[in-house]
């Protein structure tokens, strides 16, 4: 149920924020929350957004979100979505933005146990063999934070770090034909220190293990919550804290090694 209008905080003037949503950070749960402190259209995607309840294109298209007609982005207030640092850019407008980022073994693994509770195709697989996905690889584990932020307009994404649209993302996890490659970046020390410089221009950003304290840095800056949120609810996190292999730890940390220097910078910016 949407909140009450006394319920709201005072209405700002200020430009719209925009909530970097990174799969598997802790953000579901931050945007079911985040949505108690606008009123009905105020936050993107609202329903109006979708074709259908089960349309989440708007959630992950950049070519839906830079389409938005005048008149829709007048109402906005939050831009929320699993979109690259880029996005921010390619809407050419001021914005107030904000992110979670999550230890990259971690965040890997609960990347992984999604895919498999989430398509069929993958649910009869170990998480072993679904790390050695060359698609989920490449489009979802892979230095894959740090694609986010150091991807360009020049490399033309359109659903998370990829070229790839929603319908060929979907269609490939249903079971269709690989993608022609490359549908994504590589990442290199010249694509960290560009990942490195965007994320320092975020406004605020948390991380997953420092969740509350992301909540109250918001509260504090913004006036949003102002009886406070229940940061220990979370969403989608079925089964992520079970025991995985450690020889599967060691290949994420090993192949994930420009995550793990973004996620330090990103500690250090959240203190």
């Amino acid at each position: 149920m949407p909140p009450a209008e006394s319920e709201l905080p005072p209405r700002e003037s200020g430009p719209p924020f925009f909530f970097l949503h990174v799969m598997k950070t802790g953000g579901t749960a931050f945007v079911f929350n985040l949505r108690r402190n606008f009123r009905p259209g105020e936050v993107y995607p609202a329903d109006a957004d979708r074709a259908s309840s089960e349309d989440l294109s708007p959630y992950v298209s950049i070519s839906h979100l830079v389409a938005l007609p005048a008149a829709r982005r007048r109402v906005i207030r939050m831009y929320t979505g699993h979109f690259p640092y880029v996005a921010t850019q390619l809407l050419d407008m001021p914005l107030r933005t904000l992110t979670l980022l999550r230890e990259p073994v971690e965040r890997t693994i609960s990347v992984l146990k999604h895919f498999q509770r989430g398509f069929a195709r993958y649910e009869a697989q170990s998480l072993a063999a679904l790390y050695d996905d060359p698609f989920l690889f490449e489009h979802f584990v892979h230095d894959h934070q740090t694609k986010l932020f150091s991807i360009g307009a020049a490399d033309r994404p359109e659903t998370f770090a990829s070229t790839l649209t929603h319908a060929q993302n979907r269609a490939r996890h249903l079971g269709g034909a690989d993608p022609a490659p490359p549908t994504t970046i590589t990442v290199d020390a010249a694509r960290l220190a560009v990942a490195k410089a965007n994320l320092s221009r975020v406004d605020v950003v948390g991380v997953h293990a420092h969740y509350a304290a992301f909540v109250e840095r918001l509260r504090a800056r913004f006036g949003w919550w102002p009886d406070g949120v229940d940061a220990s609810a979370r969403v989608n996190v079925a089964g992520d804290a079970a025991e995985v292999d450690a020889a599967l730890r060691q290949r994420i940390a090993a192949d994930n090694v420009f995550d793990a220097e973004l996620y330090e910078h990103a500690v250090g910016l959240a203190r």
